[in-house]
């Protein structure tokens, strides 16, 4: 051993029973430890041999003890294997130190040196996604080597609001983060500060991607489908926002008896920030449905995302039609005079049908002729008849003349007006 340098050596192999033994040395590791100030050194020397690992005190100069490594097994062997040990490090990271030593047929071996006290910062899901509502981290913090100073925890360069509750916690216990913001990617540091004496920090990124999509508004809004049949189409969009990428299905929520929806071009959909995609609705019903006015819910829902809807108001209606009622369905007819059937009151709109004539001596000679009624509205025809003269005084056997105006109350006048011959009282 030398402490000038190697001006001087002095013997380091000892004495007795703690002298080192009489094997080949293959690797040497200095530990130089110090403490205080000025500061009063404390290192081992290790060395290993053909027959293990041993140390002893660097401090001992005059009367060095040489140990084998290691609390015995079965003495005088300790945890390190008793074959030869090619080389020897010393790894310090601060808070552990580790000797590690590698061997001839037995692998590379490690032993716990020193172990100061130190904490551990864990969440297990460093990277979540958040729908607007904000993601929660779950995390612990484990003691290491005894550590029981408090931990103060701060989100460090978040550009959301950051709750962590709590603020300050011992090792051992656990924490919640929640983070918030709008739809972006977000990545920040949470800092963990105990309050020992060496001020020991550790920090852990998280990444929250804020994401969310949207249903919008149907077009039209409002629609009335006749039984039987189907709506006009129906635009939707479905929208995303930040780096949403989930498929996205689409369905009417509990719709009346008798009333399906079909989603084109498919009730799954997969939108991104860059790509909406439209929709459109057809809403189908059958004969079956309830007349009447109601509501349809379209729903958008995704893994993992709260529900999107967009209301729809619905009428159903019976089919289109129209009756006939004639109020002469039956007649008789010479052969060559025109026979005429009076339509009842018909509603105003044009009805296309057929006239089917049936012979009463040969059921079996039936023709028919198509046509078409157009109604007007309004009232029947009528007219008034106005004597423009006045009352007039003739001699027994002489002729009155009377001038007489026709006008119209309702309507307009036929192509041909009678007069029948006049009646005198």
């Amino acid at each position: 051993k030398t402490v000038n340098g190697g001006a001087t050596w002095a013997d380091f192999t000892g004495f007795g029973t703690t002298a080192f033994p009489d094997i080949p040395a293959n690797a040497i590791a200095v530990d130089s430890s110090s403490s205080g100030n000025p500061p009063v050194y404390s290192g081992k020397v290790y060395v290993g041999t053909d027959q293990g690992v041993y140390v002893s005190g660097t401090n001992d100069i005059d009367s060095p003890s040489w140990t084998e490594v290691g609390p015995p097994l079965t003495a005088p062997s300790g945890y390190l294997p008793n074959v030869p040990v090619t080389a020897l490090k010393i790894f310090n990271n601060g808070v552990t130190k580790i000797l590690r030593a590698s061997t001839y047929g037995r692998g590379i071996w490690g032993f716990l040196l020193t172990a100061n006290p130190d904490f551990q910062i864990s969440v297990p899901v460093p990277i979540q996604s958040s729908f607007g509502d904000g993601a929660t981290f779950i995390g612990s913090l484990t003691s290491i080597n005894g550590y029981n100073s408090p931990v103060t925890l701060t989100c460090v360069g978040v550009p959301l609001p950051c709750t962590v509750l709590p603020l300050q916690l011992t090792p051992g216990s656990g924490f919640s983060l929640t983070a918030a913001g709008f739809t972006s990617d977000y990545t920040f540091t949470l800092h963990a500060a105990g309050a020992d004496t060496d001020a020991i920090t550790h920090d852990i990124v998280l990444t929250v991607h804020s994401v969310d999509y949207s249903l919008s508004i149907p077009v039209p809004s409002a629609v009335t489908v006749p039984h039987g049949d189907s709506s006009v189409p129906i635009a939707l969009q479905v929208t995303a926002t930040g780096s949403f990428n989930a498929p996205v299905s689409l369905n009417c929520v509990s719709p009346p008896s008798g009333v399906t929806c079909n989603f084109s071009p498919s009730n799954q959909v997969s939108a991104t920030a860059s790509a909406p995609v439209a929709v459109t609705l057809v809403v189908n019903t059958t004969a079956t449905a309830a007349i009447g006015s109601s509501s349809l819910t379209v729903e958008a829902t995704a893994t993992g995302a709260p529900h999107r809807t967009q209301p729809i108001a619905l009428t159903i209606l019976s089919k289109a039609d129209y009756a006939l009622t004639v109020s002469n369905p039956a007649l008789t007819s010479p052969a060559g005079v025109i026979a005429k059937f009076n339509g009842a009151s018909p509603s105003p709109q044009t009805y296309n049908f057929d006239i089917i004539g049936q012979s009463t001596d040969s059921p079996s000679l039936a023709r028919s002729s198509s046509v078409t009624f157009t109604t007007t509205g309004g009232s029947p025809f009528d007219f008034s008849l106005i004597d423009s003269a006045g009352p007039q005084t003739v001699r027994a056997g002489s002729t009155a003349s009377f001038t007489l105006s026709l006008q119209p109350r309702t309507g307009s006048f036929p192509d041909i007006v009678t007069f029948p011959p006049c009646s005198t009282t």
